[in-house]
């Protein structure tokens, strides 16, 4: 079965428009919403959190 890159994706997909990289992702953000971000997604994957 075709992967298809999508949430749970194993990346097979398309490309994601950052490339992956996690400060991309951020790089719009001011330095501390940025911070409350990476905090969020230290916490998930962590298992402390959950995304729904």
């Amino acid at each position: 079965m075709a992967n298809s890159g999508g949430p749970g994706g194993g990346g097979r997909g398309q490309p994601q428009k950052d490339g992956g990289n996690r400060e991309n992702m951020f790089s719009n953000l001011d330095e501390e919403t940025r911070a409350k971000a990476q905090e969020i997604m230290e916490k998930e994957r962590a298992g402390t959190i959950t995304r729904e």
